[in-house]
């Protein structure tokens, strides 16, 4: 652009000094009194005609010189644009490295969670499993816990989970007892209900264990009652709550043993 505007301005000066020339040689014609030939006459029209044509040639290279100032800011407006955009890129780079680095370390803190979970629940499996196996041996013991002056039961032998209702094992159980109290005349029966120390569901219809106990074991006396037809005046039924445990409450074994029923018989006097 700057060697074509060089050009335009030599040409334009050439042109310039043939034109001050002819009006030079016009104004000589007329100091001496001569008439202008035609051809000096066309001459000094084709100057003319230059003159406009350059005064057009000048508005023109205006108006290209607004358009390239113009452009030049519009090219230092993107120029400063496409630097931003490079910085932004750069940051976000460096983000989403930082990024991954952060969910591969996470990645391994989930793995290893997952293999101490899974070491937990091996290990809690094989608790479970003796304390299963505790469970079912103790409990063998004590439903089979009788002699001539007391059963004992277990509650989870006796009656649905967390209710008063007798099960239907339960009843059966139960049934055995009344065949044995029916043989006798001679003695009075005291049920005696007793809990752990869990603490009641805050949906529980009882206010705590102790109104639970005693509530199970006056379920036991009527159905002795009923069952086997037993005077209801030789019918007593107590609740202990979990004040008088035969065993620790630390462990699942040792509540499932403290939450009993006990049937006592004591001779009449």
């Amino acid at each position: 652009m700057d060697g074509v505007d060089l050009r335009a301005e030599q040409f334009l000066h050439g042109e310039q000094m043939q034109k001050m020339g002819l009006w030079i040689a016009f104004l000589s014609v007329l100091v001496s009194g001569c008439t202008m030939p035609p051809t000096f006459l066309s001459r000094g029209n084709a100057c003319l005609e230059i003159q406009e044509v350059h005064l057009q040639c000048q508005e023109k290279n205006h108006e290209y010189q607004e358009v390239i100032a113009t452009l030049k800011r519009e090219v230092a407006k993107l120029e400063d644009t496409t630097a931003q955009l490079e910085e932004d890129r750069c940051f976000l780079y460096r983000k989403v490295e930082d990024l991954n680095r952060t969910i591969e370390r996470q990645q391994s803190v989930v793995s290893l969670q997952k293999a101490v979970i899974s070491l937990f629940d091996d290990s809690n499996h094989s608790m479970q499993t003796n304390i299963e196996e505790q469970l079912a041996a103790q409990t063998d013991h004590i439903n089979s816990s009788c002699n001539a002056d007391r059963w004992v039961f277990t509650n989870d032998s006796l009656f649905v989970p967390q209710t008063t209702v007798l099960s239907a094992a339960g009843e059966e159980q139960l049934k055995r007892v009344v065949h044995e109290l029916g043989q006798k005349d001679d003695i009075f029966v005291r049920v005696e209900g007793h809990a752990d120390d869990r603490r009641l569901r805050e949906t529980a219809d009882y206010a705590d264990n102790w109104e639970l106990s005693a509530l199970r074991a006056a379920a036991v006396v009527s159905f002795l009652q009923h069952a086997g037809s037993l005077p209801a005046e030789r019918l007593s039924a107590t609740g202990y709550g979990y004040y008088q445990p035969v065993v620790s409450n630390e462990s699942p074994a040792g509540r499932q043993q403290n939450s009993r029923i006990e049937i006592v018989t004591v001779k009449a006097e």
